[in-house]
């Protein structure tokens, strides 16, 4: 893995809360166009900065995985189990 991409630990932490976020959005009743530019202009930004990654090196870790099948494939079932386990135990708000 180039060393200018994210571990696979940091993006499955990101892409988690990225998930997380879009879910509590969907239960707001705001129109969809509205609800990406919120998700994109605030709980994106917040997520990212939680983990002190800039959009940048997001955005190029995640073609990175994109472009690795077999990565994304790992990667996207890490993130569905831990978001199953999650909602399991009733742990989203």
């Amino acid at each position: 893995m180039p060393s200018d991409v994210l571990s696979e630990e940091k993006m499955l932490s990101i892409m988690i809360d990225m998930h997380i976020a879009e879910e509590v959005l969907q239960t707001k009743n705001i129109h969809f166009d509205s609800s990406r530019v919120l998700f994109h202009s605030v709980y994106k930004s917040s997520i990212l900065k939680k983990y002190n990654v800039d959009l940048a090196t997001f955005d190029s870790s995640f073609v990175y995985y994109e472009r690795n099948v077999e990565h994304m494939d790992k990667l996207y079932q890490r993130v569905i189990d831990s978001l199953a386990f999650r909602y399991s135990i009733n742990k989203i708000e």
